[in-house]
């Protein structure tokens, strides 16, 4: 486990400036190029990430990559942005223009193996994401391993209360400022005299084994790490520890009923489950004047009249420690009901591990040697344990690689 320390009073930070010293002053003398390592690259990602939600960061994110391959003897993270930074900007955060060696949409700068905390904070602001690096719930809605690869994992806002209509489903795309992303790069080094004796594809990226992450209450549970690389898209929930027998999986409903009013709402629907106004019945094909349940969310099939039962006469005791997730209905409310929700399918670090012979690939570098993935964190709505809980309480985060080429 990596250990917290405090960035700014740390003296390894002098150490540091050193070996990048001499790192630049070696470089003068001897050209590199990319290569895979034969042997464990391990990369640090993210050493310490933590913040409470709706305030600002306390660890500010940082980046790391150690080689343990003598060949390897140094590496570069690199960052793929939307639009060009100035040549002030790429002197104030040690960000060196790719110059097309990589290719493909965007503009890539590359620094160190260690990458400041004050260099990855610009790197979300550049990209839209807010400086103080807020988190608000939102959802990916459902979703399946690997489906759609090559389109981008998208992210919505959390339901949002419509009493008109008896399904709210809300595909409105979440604004940057509510969650996070990054595409990063890894790109592995040699002396270009050893340049063309080694292959550089094919080298897989896995988590190492002290990945983790720490938080408050039931909020690693409520975190959603998804990546994309190549073929590969996933989502992860870091708080959780899956069975292997279950091959790493898990899932929650992206759909259902909800109670989203919140402690000053009137007594008549406090605790309970959120309801129409009442209706002409005549909108959804029925006669006089209907209350529903409000569906949220997405269903495997269509929702219809059948979905909605018959109008409760009383309502249904209020529970004593209910949240969003846990109501009651409302008397003369007819309740969802044989509704079928949808859901988002997802997996731990453990089965992107690296343990022994077991793990899957998180990427693989190309024939540079070079690997890119694109990283996006966001607390997910529709997980049962976002709940006010976890509003305002501080998580870390320490996610490690590791690349290794298969024997």
């Amino acid at each position: 486990m990596v250990e917290e320390i405090n960035l700014d009073e740390h003296p390894l930070l002098e150490i540091a400036d050193d070996i990048i010293r001499e790192e630049k002053r070696r470089k003068r003398t001897k050209k590199v190029v990319a290569v895979s390592a034969f042997i464990i690259i391990v990369f640090i990602i993210i050493s310490y990430l933590g913040y409470a939600i709706g305030y600002y960061i306390a660890n500010a994110t940082s980046l790391s990559l150690l080689s343990k391959d003598p060949e390897a003897r140094f590496a570069q993270v690199g960052f793929r942005l939307s639009e060009p930074i100035t040549v002030t900007e790429q002197q104030k955060y040690n960000l060196q223009s790719d110059e097309g060696w990589v290719g493909g949409e965007g503009h890539v700068y590359w620094t160190t193996q260690n990458v400041s905390p004050q260099t990855m904070s610009f790197v979300l602001e550049h990209e839209g994401f807010s400086s103080t690096n807020r988190l608000t719930p939102v959802t990916s809605g459902a979703f399946v391993k690997d489906e759609n690869p090559y389109f981008p994992l998208t992210l919505y806002e959390a339901p949002k209360q419509n009493r008109a209509e008896r399904h709210n489903l809300n595909l409105t795309e979440a604004d940057p400022k509510d969650y996070f992303s990054f595409t990063v790069l890894f790109r592995l080094l040699i002396d270009e005299d050893r340049a063309g004796t080694i292959p550089l594809d094919n080298i897989g990226i896995y988590f190492n084994r002290d990945t983790k992450v720490h938080g408050q209450n039931e909020l690693p549970k409520a975190l959603r790490f998804g990546f994309q690389s190549g073929d590969k898209k996933d989502i992860i929930s870091p708080g959780r520890n899956l069975s292997e027998n279950d091959g790493y999986l898990g899932s929650i409903a992206v759909g259902g009923r909800l109670d989203l009013d919140d402690s000053r709402a009137p007594e008549a629907v406090k605790g309970f489950y959120d309801y129409t106004f009442g209706l002409d019945g005549a909108k959804y094909g029925e006669t006089g004047e209907q209350v529903y349940e409000i569906a949220y969310g997405e269903f495997t099939h269509p929702l219809t009249n059948e979905n909605w039962g018959e109008p409760l006469s009383e309502s249904e005791p209020r529970l004593e420690h209910g949240d969003v997730f846990h109501a009651v209905t409302y008397q003369g409310v007819r309740p969802l009901v044989n509704a079928e929700p949808e859901r988002q399918y997802f997996t731990s670090f453990q089965k992107y591990m690296l343990d022994g012979d077991k793990g899957e690939p998180l990427a693989y570098t190309n024939n540079l040697g070079v690997a890119e993935m694109n990283i996006k964190f966001w607390l997910e709505g529709w997980d049962l344990a976002t709940t006010n809980k976890v509003v305002n309480k501080s998580f870390g985060m320490q996610l490690h690689f590791v690349a290794k080429r298969a024997e």
